[in-house]
């Protein structure tokens, strides 16, 4: 029986969220692309030998399909530059469901 799990995030949580996309956001900076491309590949097959939660499962083969078609040349996918992080929204209210916050269309 699936479960609908909502999280509270405070101010606070969020202000440390932002802090970590763009510590995260600098650090990958010093990586080309291919790199990048090449360490997400590898992370996925290592998730893929471990016993998982069906949501994540769920959720690494959408990034596959997103691995492949970045590194597919008949899909010719451009380069767009990440938003800032001053982009991401910002609620007013003290409360966020990370279900909305994260979801994903199918």
């Amino acid at each position: 029986m699936p479960y609908k799990i909502t999280i509270e995030l405070t101010d606070r949580d969020l202000r440390h969220f932002r802090r970590e996309l763009k510590r995260a956001r600098a650090s990958v900076d010093i990586a080309d692309d291919e790199e990048i491309l090449g360490a997400a590949a590898e992370l996925v097959q290592a998730l893929k030998r471990t016993k998982l939660p069906d949501f994540i499962t769920e959720r690494l083969g959408k990034l596959e399909t997103l691995h492949a078609m970045l590194t597919d040349s008949d899909w010719k996918l451009r380069y767009s530059p990440p938003l800032p992080t001053s982009a991401i929204p910002r609620t007013s209210s003290r409360t966020t469901s990370l279900a909305s916050a994260c979801s994903t269309t199918p």
